[in-house]
């Protein structure tokens, strides 16, 4: 027996899923690490050291920088796009025991439950992760409670993880 609901998209919901998808992908490590050699850059360039091989590790350094800004603007533009290609914000969600089916003025995906990796929990919202790189955005104002559920228990039961 299937289930609907009609979902809601606002920039800021874009803008929030985009810096959870970040925070929690990039994890703390990446911009520690990153803060620790520009620091290391700072004290070798301050002793006078100023050779081609400084020149290589400060470039390696900011393009780590680049890297990381790149993810966040990345899918923020692509969350962006979409919000404008669905023309009204709204879209609908279908799941039933084969999968979930998402739709608006943009498109249509079918996707079957093994497909959802995991779910992460936010506030206000869900991501249901496809791959490292890919997730769907669940606001959750506009999902019922047993609608929720459903879609937990269903990615568990063929594999996925709620966290």
């Amino acid at each position: 027996m299937g289930q609907r609901a009609t979902l809601t998209y606002t920039p800021g919901l874009v803008r929030q899923s985009v810096w959870a998808y970040w925070k929690r992908s990039v994890g703390i490590t990446w911009p520690l690490v990153l803060v620790l050699l520009t620091a290391y850059l700072i004290a070798i360039v301050r002793e006078g050291q100023t050779g081609w091989t400084v020149g290589v590790f400060g470039t390696i350094v900011a393009m780590g920088y680049l890297f990381l800004a790149l993810v966040y603007v990345t899918h923020l533009r692509h969350g962006m796009t979409t919000l404008r290609a669905m023309g009204s914000p709204q879209g609908t969600l279908d799941i039933d025991n084969e999968g979930l089916t998402i739709a608006s003025e943009a498109g249509r995906a079918s996707l079957p439950w093994r497909s959802v990796k995991e779910v992460w929990r936010c506030p206000g919202f869900w991501l249901l992760m496809l791959s490292p790189s890919q997730f769907v955005t669940l606001p959750l104002d506009d999902l019922p409670e047993g609608m929720r559920a459903e879609i937990l228990a269903r990615v568990q039961q063929h594999g996925g993880k709620a966290r």
